[in-house]
């Protein structure tokens, strides 16, 4: 079946809906994705907890929603709440420029105290030479 489309790119059913005063027929070739916001989620979850099952499955098809999108936003919200509970660190934290000062500080400490065991080692040197040709008294 050919499809008659005037100047302006409408078909002729189109047109006549138009003129008719009715609201087209047609289908938009294409459907958006649906988005759904926060508090829309959390009302819809909340109700669902306090139904039943066959209500809520009656509810669901009242809102043109799936179990499978219900269950991934109970999963969104139950991980949520698993990350609003634990593995926080208490107290402040220390600026970047702060521990880097502290590891400069650190690395100065670590030469500082090679360099006292060096010469703690060579005043024990020098202590057995001098006891090696110090002068006995007896």
């Amino acid at each position: 079946m050919a499809t008659i489309t005037s100047s302006n790119g409408t078909t002729k059913s189109q047109q006549q809906a138009v003129d008719s005063g009715y609201p087209n027929p047609e289908v938009s070739p294409s459907a958006g994705r649906r988005k759904y916001s926060a508090p829309f989620k959390v009302e819809v979850l909340q109700k669902l907890d306090h139904l039943g099952r066959d209500e809520s499955g009656a509810y669901l098809r009242s809102e043109g929603l799936y179990w499978s999108i219900v269950t991934q936003w109970r999963r969104e919200r139950d991980e949520a709440y698993l990350a609003s509970l634990g593995g926080k660190k208490r107290g402040p934290k220390p600026a970047a420029s702060e521990t880097a000062q502290l590891k400069a500080d650190n690395e100065q400490l670590k030469i500082e105290l090679e360099r006292s065991r060096l010469v703690i080692d060579m005043q024990k040197k020098v202590l057995s030479i001098s006891e090696i040709f110090a002068p006995r008294t007896s």
